[in-house]
Protein backbone atom coordinates (compact mmCIF):
# COMPACT_ATOMS: atom_id res chain seq x y z
CA UNK A 1 0.00 0.00 0.00
CA UNK A 2 2.83 2.39 0.87
CA UNK A 3 4.37 1.84 -2.56
CA UNK A 4 1.13 2.75 -4.32
CA UNK A 5 0.79 5.87 -2.17
CA UNK A 6 4.31 7.00 -3.13
CA UNK A 7 3.65 6.48 -6.83
CA UNK A 8 0.24 8.19 -6.77
CA UNK A 9 1.50 11.11 -4.64
CA UNK A 10 4.30 11.96 -7.06
CA UNK A 11 2.06 11.75 -10.13
CA UNK A 12 -0.75 13.85 -8.62
CA UNK A 13 1.53 16.45 -7.00
CA UNK A 14 3.61 16.90 -10.16
CA UNK A 15 0.46 17.28 -12.25
CA UNK A 16 -0.89 19.95 -9.90
CA UNK A 17 2.38 21.90 -9.95
CA UNK A 18 2.63 21.75 -13.74
CA UNK A 19 -0.89 23.04 -14.20
CA UNK A 20 -0.37 25.73 -11.57
CA UNK A 21 2.77 27.14 -13.14
CA UNK A 22 1.25 26.95 -16.61
CA UNK A 23 -1.75 28.98 -15.46
CA UNK A 24 0.56 31.38 -13.64
CA UNK A 25 2.46 32.15 -16.83
CA UNK A 26 -0.53 31.99 -19.18
CA UNK A 27 -0.89 35.17 -21.25
CA UNK A 28 2.29 36.58 -19.74
CA UNK A 29 4.95 34.68 -21.59
CA UNK A 30 6.56 34.36 -24.93
CA UNK A 31 8.22 31.38 -26.53
CA UNK A 32 11.94 31.33 -27.18
CA UNK A 33 13.77 28.50 -28.89
CA UNK A 34 16.85 27.43 -27.02
CA UNK A 35 20.03 27.16 -29.03
CA UNK A 36 21.19 23.90 -30.47
CA UNK A 37 20.99 21.47 -27.56
CA UNK A 38 17.44 20.20 -27.99
CA UNK A 39 16.04 21.59 -24.76
CA UNK A 40 12.83 22.61 -26.50
CA UNK A 41 10.88 25.79 -25.79
CA UNK A 42 11.36 28.13 -22.84
CA UNK A 43 8.52 30.32 -21.62
CA UNK A 44 9.45 33.60 -19.98
CA UNK A 45 7.59 36.50 -18.42
CA UNK A 46 7.49 39.83 -20.25
CA UNK A 47 5.54 39.63 -23.50
CA UNK A 48 5.24 43.40 -23.87
CA UNK A 49 8.82 44.19 -22.91
CA UNK A 50 10.76 41.49 -24.71
CA UNK A 51 13.78 43.60 -25.62
CA UNK A 52 14.05 45.07 -22.15
CA UNK A 53 13.86 41.64 -20.54
CA UNK A 54 16.49 40.20 -22.87
CA UNK A 55 18.83 43.09 -22.10
CA UNK A 56 18.18 42.74 -18.35
CA UNK A 57 18.77 38.99 -18.55
CA UNK A 58 22.03 39.53 -20.41
CA UNK A 59 23.25 41.99 -17.79
CA UNK A 60 22.17 39.64 -15.02
CA UNK A 61 24.08 36.77 -16.60
CA UNK A 62 27.19 38.96 -16.80
CA UNK A 63 26.83 39.86 -13.13
CA UNK A 64 26.33 36.21 -12.15
CA UNK A 65 29.37 35.16 -14.17
CA UNK A 66 31.47 37.85 -12.52
CA UNK A 67 30.23 36.80 -9.09
CA UNK A 68 31.04 33.16 -9.80
CA UNK A 69 34.57 34.08 -10.81
CA UNK A 70 35.02 36.11 -7.64
CA UNK A 71 33.66 33.26 -5.51
CA UNK A 72 35.94 30.80 -7.24
CA UNK A 73 38.97 32.97 -6.50
CA UNK A 74 37.93 33.36 -2.86
CA UNK A 75 37.29 29.67 -2.35
CA UNK A 76 40.23 28.43 -4.39
CA UNK A 77 41.64 25.35 -2.70
CA UNK A 78 38.65 24.99 -0.36
CA UNK A 79 36.07 22.22 -0.35
CA UNK A 80 32.84 23.11 -2.16
CA UNK A 81 30.91 21.96 0.90
CA UNK A 82 32.10 25.08 2.70
CA UNK A 83 30.15 27.27 0.23
CA UNK A 84 26.80 28.87 0.85
CA UNK A 85 24.51 25.96 -0.03
CA UNK A 86 21.40 27.93 0.87
CA UNK A 87 22.27 30.31 -1.96
CA UNK A 88 23.32 27.53 -4.33
CA UNK A 89 20.00 25.71 -3.85
CA UNK A 90 17.79 28.80 -4.12
CA UNK A 91 15.30 27.84 -6.87
CA UNK A 92 13.73 30.00 -9.54
CA UNK A 93 10.62 29.22 -11.58
CA UNK A 94 11.25 28.82 -15.30
CA UNK A 95 8.90 26.88 -17.55
CA UNK A 96 10.49 24.59 -20.10
CA UNK A 97 8.95 22.08 -22.50
CA UNK A 98 11.66 19.43 -22.74
CA UNK A 99 11.27 17.15 -25.76
CA UNK A 100 14.15 14.92 -24.68
CA UNK A 101 15.35 13.23 -21.53
CA UNK A 102 17.70 14.91 -19.04
CA UNK A 103 19.42 17.94 -20.63
CA UNK A 104 17.50 17.34 -23.86
CA UNK A 105 19.13 14.00 -24.69
CA UNK A 106 17.45 12.18 -27.60
CA UNK A 107 15.14 15.12 -28.32
CA UNK A 108 15.47 14.31 -32.01
CA UNK A 109 14.48 10.67 -31.49
CA UNK A 110 11.15 10.82 -29.58
CA UNK A 111 9.95 7.35 -30.62
CA UNK A 112 13.11 5.65 -29.39
CA UNK A 113 12.95 7.66 -26.17
CA UNK A 114 9.36 6.54 -25.56
CA UNK A 115 10.30 2.90 -26.12
CA UNK A 116 13.26 3.14 -23.74
CA UNK A 117 11.11 4.91 -21.12
CA UNK A 118 8.38 2.25 -21.38
CA UNK A 119 10.95 -0.54 -21.06
CA UNK A 120 12.48 1.02 -17.95
CA UNK A 121 9.06 1.49 -16.37
CA UNK A 122 8.21 -2.16 -17.02
CA UNK A 123 11.48 -3.24 -15.42
CA UNK A 124 10.81 -1.09 -12.32
CA UNK A 125 7.25 -2.42 -12.08
CA UNK A 126 8.46 -6.03 -12.20
CA UNK A 127 11.18 -5.30 -9.64
CA UNK A 128 8.66 -3.61 -7.34
CA UNK A 129 6.29 -6.57 -7.70
CA UNK A 130 9.10 -8.86 -6.59
CA UNK A 131 9.77 -6.65 -3.55
CA UNK A 132 6.08 -6.70 -2.59
CA UNK A 133 6.24 -10.47 -2.30
CA UNK A 134 8.52 -10.07 0.72
CA UNK A 135 5.51 -8.82 2.67
CA UNK A 136 7.29 -5.84 4.20
CA UNK A 137 8.38 -2.33 3.20
CA UNK A 138 11.99 -2.24 2.05
CA UNK A 139 14.39 0.50 0.96
CA UNK A 140 14.61 -1.21 -2.43
CA UNK A 141 10.83 -1.19 -2.80
CA UNK A 142 10.64 2.51 -1.89
CA UNK A 143 13.37 3.21 -4.43
CA UNK A 144 11.49 1.48 -7.24
CA UNK A 145 8.23 3.17 -6.19
CA UNK A 146 9.89 6.59 -6.41
CA UNK A 147 11.34 5.70 -9.82
CA UNK A 148 7.93 4.54 -11.02
CA UNK A 149 6.12 7.63 -9.73
CA UNK A 150 8.54 10.03 -11.38
CA UNK A 151 8.89 7.95 -14.53
CA UNK A 152 5.15 7.46 -15.06
CA UNK A 153 4.43 11.16 -14.56
CA UNK A 154 6.99 12.20 -17.17
CA UNK A 155 5.94 9.36 -19.48
CA UNK A 156 2.32 10.56 -19.41
CA UNK A 157 3.48 14.03 -20.46
CA UNK A 158 5.66 12.62 -23.21
CA UNK A 159 2.89 10.43 -24.63
CA UNK A 160 0.25 13.14 -24.35
CA UNK A 161 2.06 16.10 -25.91
CA UNK A 162 5.51 14.94 -26.96
CA UNK A 163 7.39 16.84 -24.25
CA UNK A 164 7.80 17.04 -20.49
CA UNK A 165 7.01 20.23 -18.56
CA UNK A 166 9.83 21.32 -16.24
CA UNK A 167 9.60 24.32 -13.94
CA UNK A 168 12.36 24.52 -11.29
CA UNK A 169 15.89 25.74 -11.93
CA UNK A 170 18.91 26.38 -9.68
CA UNK A 171 20.79 29.14 -11.52
CA UNK A 172 23.34 29.74 -8.74
CA UNK A 173 24.40 26.11 -8.37
CA UNK A 174 28.23 25.94 -8.57
CA UNK A 175 28.23 23.22 -11.25
CA UNK A 176 27.46 25.05 -14.51
CA UNK A 177 25.84 22.07 -16.27
CA UNK A 178 23.38 21.58 -13.41
CA UNK A 179 22.67 25.31 -13.09
CA UNK A 180 21.48 25.31 -16.72
CA UNK A 181 19.02 22.45 -16.24
CA UNK A 182 15.31 22.80 -15.40
CA UNK A 183 13.62 20.12 -13.27
CA UNK A 184 10.19 19.05 -12.07
CA UNK A 185 8.92 17.10 -9.06
CA UNK A 186 9.05 13.83 -11.00
CA UNK A 187 12.76 14.34 -11.63
CA UNK A 188 13.35 14.74 -7.90
CA UNK A 189 11.36 11.55 -7.33
CA UNK A 190 13.62 9.72 -9.77
CA UNK A 191 16.75 11.11 -8.08
CA UNK A 192 15.44 10.02 -4.68
CA UNK A 193 14.65 6.58 -6.08
CA UNK A 194 18.18 6.12 -7.38
CA UNK A 195 19.54 7.32 -4.02
CA UNK A 196 17.42 4.74 -2.16
CA UNK A 197 18.63 1.95 -4.43
CA UNK A 198 22.23 2.98 -3.84
CA UNK A 199 21.67 2.89 -0.06
CA UNK A 200 19.85 -0.45 0.02
CA UNK A 201 21.36 -3.27 2.03
CA UNK A 202 22.99 -5.97 -0.02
Amino acid sequence: MIYFMIIASIIVADKILKEYFKSLFQGKHREVRTKGNGFGVRKEVGKQKVKENLFRKKEQNKAELKQRRNNKEKNDGKNIGEGNWREYLSPTIELLENKGAASGIMAKHPKILKIISAAMLCFCALALGKERQKGKTTMTGIGYALLLGGGISNFIDRMKKGSVTDYVRFPKFPVKKISELVFNLSDFGIFAGVFCLLLRKK
